[in-house]
């Protein structure tokens, strides 16, 4: 996983440590890519930086807060930045 598509913070639980182990399990496509439990997004990232994660994927999550600093990354990097 490169720098630009790490997760940008650290989640209990998640999958960073285990994408390449989790990868050979995937399809090499997806009709529909449903994420529940997003935590820091390790495998979507992945999936994405990959070109296998298709517009229209479904992330989610139960934490507001997490939802909302993803939703600032996405539209409004810069001012996350500063």
């Amino acid at each position: 996983m490169s720098a630009s598509t790490r997760p940008f913070f650290r989640w209990v639980g998640g999958k960073r440590r285990l994408v390449r182990q989790i990868l050979p399990l995937l399809p090499d496509t997806f009709a529909a890519y449903h994420e529940p439990f997003l935590g820091g997004g390790a495998l979507a990232l992945y999936l994405a930086a990959s070109g296998r994660l298709q517009p229209g994927a479904h992330l989610a999550d139960l934490n507001a807060d997490l939802v909302n600093a993803f939703a600032c990354v996405r539209d409004c990097p810069d001012s996350v930045v500063e």
